[in-house]
């Protein structure tokens, strides 16, 4: 996905047809105008809506495709999470949420940990972090990453929080991908 890497894989195999991914609403999403394109992938209804309405790509060529976790990676926790909360983790790309989130962590007596880009944590294995939090926050991804886990799932986000994961919203939540359209 992205149109640079699009547009080179265009350019070092001409003739083949491609699909085109698009995962965010930033300028490497915004989609080419290749006849070679045969058809534009989106990740939720946001990102379609984006390629159908803000760059008139023929709504008959896009296909959503929620993003899949790989399961083997991230099975269920061996034990159901406690009645009171002991591990909090913040797990995303986002920073200006962090110290409230640890502050309202401390003040319930829950330890708190940051790991991705948001607090210059990554990491290429996030399952042991994920495995060992009662709560996490996270979006996208991220958050499936933990839900799958058994994690209880609190949507952040710079703008605000979505609140928790619950089986009720799991249906609505997936398909605006755990993102900032919820």
């Amino acid at each position: 996905h992205h149109n640079i890497p699009t547009a080179m894989a265009l350019a070092t195999y001409p003739g083949v047809p491609a699909i085109a991914f698009c995962h965010s609403k930033l300028w490497p999403d915004i989609p080419l105008r290749f006849e070679r394109i045969h058809r534009h992938v989106a990740v939720d209804f946001r990102r379609s809506d984006f390629l159908t309405r803000e760059h008139h790509i023929d709504r008959n060529r896009v296909t959503i495709l929620p993003n899949a976790i790989d399961l083997s990676r991230f099975p269920p926790r061996e034990t159901p999470l406690p009645a009171k909360p002991r591990k909090a983790l913040a797990f995303n790309k986002y920073p200006e949420h962090l110290p409230m989130l640890e502050s309202a962590c401390q003040a319930r007596g829950i330890a708190f940990e940051a790991i991705g880009q948001g607090a210059k944590r990554p990491v290429e294995n996030p399952e042991p972090f994920l495995r060992e939090s009662d709560i996490v926050f996270a979006i996208d991804r991220c958050a499936m990453e933990a839900i799958c886990v058994g994690a209880a799932v609190i949507l952040v986000e710079p703008r605000g929080m979505a609140g928790i994961v619950t089986s009720r919203r799991l249906n609505a939540l997936r398909k605006a991908y755990f993102g900032h359209s919820t």
